[in-house]
């Protein structure tokens, strides 16, 4: 099946309307939960949610968004999860405490995925329905799959009885977001308003809506503006008190309890403001492994050298900022940069290879630029931190570690003079058009990870909040004026 459009791309933005501030990030191990004190519908109940995925299935398992599942009796209710074979949207549903039947096996044709974008998911399970095929849907960024094709369709697509009960609402069987305990495989990525209503099929028009100038851009409305009859276990999660993550906004006072998750899984990277984060679909030649949404990326002990390692957003113009840190590798070295160039071969392609990267060596500290060197700043190693101001308007790239002066006396600042900066060639005049922020392990021996802070959501930890001059991003250090973090909402404002 073909891939099918995500909204909120990389290069999208939404400058009006309603504004969602915030996420939850999920690393393959935190998830919510909550049993019910009461019960409520089994038979109709109505999921909305906004997802940017992170690893892809073949990295891990069926990644599940909710679940009601008897851990110890192999009773449950998938509403559509990511299938870790293939990247289908998958729902599954059956009673196996005395090996019955399996209820509901439903599986789109479309693949999802696409990790540089937020999309929107809503879900239908209603049993009261008449109508066989109307009983169970899924709406993506707006437009219904249908059985007949649309989206490209079901297969296979068995889909429950008249009346059939699913395990949500009842008092026995917890109800849980993300996966987790007895709550089916993890998820990886982040959601936004995620929202549960229970017993009612409020309309997906109540949860977005096409954008009257950009029509085929879906998105989000306010649910507090929306008609909804949250019925006994509805609940309204929105993410914005990092202290509960699990909090219910929607008035029922339906909480659900986080597990393994921190404040420093709260993100600013949400639909209405897409942010800038390493791209685990350019990995085919890299050979490493990402996590914390796409933001760490692990070098395994073997090879040395790996290719590098790109992010999401491509740079054509403006003054962009962003951070990373160097968490392990006492024996690797790093090359940070930017780099214009498609990586075609296993290894050995460290940046700065060629004339459209520039990398700033931690081993010598020079820049690496069409496989030469340059004398510029000083060594770096595990466990400093490196801040990256990337100027288009001037065609100047500069570096500095842990927030000390820049290196090379530079100042990001000076615009044309471009004092203490590495020169760089026009966008324009590259093999792909714009940078992309970029890195490599250099001949390195052992593990090492690179943990990146595009301002969304730091893979390290955050100990002061620095934001960029139009309010954006979490930031270590202070983000020098006029340069502001890679996302969409400020791609909007200057062009990016």
């Amino acid at each position: 099946g073909g891939l099918m459009p995500l909204i909120l791309g990389a290069q999208s933005a939404v400058a009006t309307g309603y504004s969602i501030e915030n996420s939850c990030r999920f690393n393959d191990v935190g998830y919510l939960i909550r049993t019910p004190s009461s019960s409520g519908d089994p038979k109709t109940f109505t999921i909305s949610c906004w997802i940017k995925r992170g690893n892809l299935g073949a990295v891990t398992a069926d990644q599940t968004i909710c679940t009601s599942e008897k851990g110890s009796g192999y009773r449950y209710t998938y509403p559509f999860y990511l299938n870790g074979a293939d990247d289908c949207m998958y729902a599954f549903g059956g009673t196996f405490d005395g090996g019955g039947p399996v209820i509901l096996d439903k599986k789109t044709v479309a693949v999802y995925r696409d990790s540089s974008a937020w999309f929107h998911y809503y879900f239908v399970y209603d049993t009261t329905e008449s109508a066989a095929a109307d009983r169970i849907q899924l709406y993506i960024n707006g437009t219904r799959i249908t059985d007949a094709g649309a989206g490209g369709g079901y297969s296979p697509n068995t889909i429950p009885g008249l009346n059939e009960d699913s395990f949500f609402g009842n008092t026995t069987d917890p109800m849980s977001v993300a996966g987790g305990s007895g709550g089916g495989s993890p998820f990886d990525g982040y959601m936004a308003e995620f929202i549960f209503v229970d017993g009612t099929v409020p309309a997906v028009t109540e949860f977005g809506e096409f954008d009257e100038d950009s029509p085929t851009i879906w998105r989000p409305k306010d649910p507090s503006e929306a008609t909804i009859t949250w019925g006994t276990n509805g609940l309204w999660l929105d993410f914005k008190d990092s202290a509960d993550l699990g909090n219910d906004v929607s008035g029922q006072g339906n909480d659900m309890t986080a597990n393994s998750l921190t404040a420093s899984d709260q993100a600013t990277d949400s639909p209405t403001n897409n942010f800038c984060t390493m791209n685990n679909l350019d990995n085919v030649y890299q050979e490493v492994n990402f996590s914390e949404g796409n933001n760490s990326i692990a070098k395994p002990a073997s090879p040395d050298n790996t290719s590098p390692s790109t992010a999401t957003i491509g740079l054509t113009a403006g003054k962009w900022y962003w951070e990373l840190k160097c968490s392990v590798g006492a024996t690797a070295s790093w090359l940070i940069g930017i780099m214009s160039t498609q990586v075609t071969a296993v290894g050995n392609y460290e940046l700065g290879k060629y004339a459209n990267d520039y990398a700033y060596s931690a081993v010598d500290g020079d820049i690496r630029t069409n496989s030469a060197e340059t004398s510029y700043g000083n060594t770096y190693a595990a466990g400093d931190i490196i801040g990256v101001a990337l100027d288009l308007d001037n065609n100047k790239l500069y570096f500095r570690q842990n927030g000390s002066a820049w290196e090379d006396s530079g100042d990001p600042t000076s615009g044309a003079t471009g004092t203490g900066a590495v020169s760089i060639t026009d966008p324009a005049s590259t093999t792909l058009g714009c940078y992309f922020p970029a890195h490599s392990f250099w001949s390195g021996t052992g593990t090492a990870t690179t943990d990146y802070n595009f301002g969304g959501c730091s893979a390290f930890d955050v100990t002061s909040a620095n934001q960029d001059g139009n309010g954006y991003g979490n930031f270590e250090y202070a983000v020098p004026s006029g340069y502001l973090a890679i996302c969409t909402k400020n791609l909007g404002s200057s062009g990016g």
